[in-house]
């Protein structure tokens, strides 16, 4: 068997603790290896939801036992060819007869020993992971994996925002959706709002409101905003990804460091901390983002250059090479 019929064996964890982050960005990834080659495997312990999106996708996956990395990979062939997202593994956990390649973010590791490392961040291209020990790296936003539903980037900027998009992840333990409709009754303009939510949310608005659940087809609210409010995490790539502007609260102190660049690279507004938030320092600044015209027009036009509708294509090409590449 040649590497290019051997399977892809794509392990993650997705369940209450970790989330659905990184399965998504691995789903993202699959739909364009899958284009490459038929063999294309998820593999962990994956939440009902999970399986549910998974299925969704129409990718075959195998349901692990365990939570531990470590046991995951040990459960797959010697000389797997494996793709590997999650915080949780140590680079002792990896096995040298495998092919490992590496979704990444903050290069926390001090040794890589793998094929190569993908990494899309804001700060990517900071990190050196061949000094480290991997064979290839393919850094930057040139490769982000997006939401696996997630295309069609807006074509025109808008310059009088009418529909807004509330999308706060984590479970919202702030409660930031509830403070951020009540905020907005005091900004002179009347909206139309859709909430994305796991929770419920009773609160009296002027604004055109509506809740919906989380949404495997993500794509058709972000196609349909003008604007987004959202929280710290992928959430901001992913609007940076349609070309809509959008206003962020993190909510944890490495998303505050991360969305303070992303907002030096006009791609983003930083709000400042959820924990921290204030309705009327909001609707102020709200106020003066929607009069400021020049503003979200260069965040309009910098996501544009800065980010590769096919850049999901280009991280399997990257994988594909770095499997296939001879001596490896």
């Amino acid at each position: 068997m040649t590497n290019q019929d051997a399977p892809i064996y794509i392990v993650c964890n997705a369940d209450n603790r970790t989330g659905l982050g990184h399965l998504l960005r691995c789903l993202s990834l699959a739909k364009e290896l899958k284009i490459l080659q038929k063999g294309i495997q998820l593999v962990g312990h994956f939440s009902q939801t999970a399986i549910e999106f998974i299925e969704s996708q129409n990718m075959a996956y195998q349901q692990s036992n365990t939570l531990e990395i470590a046991q995951i990979l040990k459960s797959l062939p010697s000389n797997a060819q494996i793709v590997l997202d999650s915080y949780d593994y140590q680079a002792s956990d990896l096995i040298a007869s495998q092919k490992t390649i590496l979704i990444d973010d903050f290069c926390r590791l001090s040794h890589y020993p793998v094929q190569g490392v993908i990494n899309f961040t804001i700060n990517a291209t900071q990190y050196d992971y061949k000094k480290k020990g991997a064979k290839a790296q393919a850094l930057g936003l040139d490769y982000f994996l997006p939401h696996p539903t997630l295309k069609n980037a807006c074509k025109a900027f808008n310059p009088t925002p009418e529909k807004l998009l509330i999308l706060i992840g984590s479970g919202d333990p702030t409660h930031l959706v509830t403070k951020l409709i009540e905020a907005l009754n005091s900004v002179e303009y009347c909206f139309k709002i859709r909430v994305l939510t796991a929770n419920s949310i009773k609160v009296h608005t002027k604004h055109q409101l509506e809740i919906y659940p989380l949404q495997r087809n993500i794509n058709l609210f972000y196609q349909w905003a003008d604007m987004l409010i959202t929280s710290g995490g992928l959430a901001k790539y992913e609007a940076a990804f349609v070309h809509k502007p959008a206003v962020v609260f993190s909510q944890t102190v490495g998303e505050q460091v991360e969305t303070l660049d992303f907002a030096k690279a006009a791609l983003c507004f930083d709000f400042g901390r959820a924990q921290a938030f204030d309705g009327t320092v909001f609707a102020d600044n709200f106020t003066r983002l929607l009069h400021d015209v020049k503003t979200r027009r260069l965040a309009y036009k910098h996501s544009q250059k800065m980010f590769k509708e096919d850049s999901a294509g280009r991280a399997a090409q990257f994988v594909q090479t770095c499997l296939t590449r001879p001596g490896c």
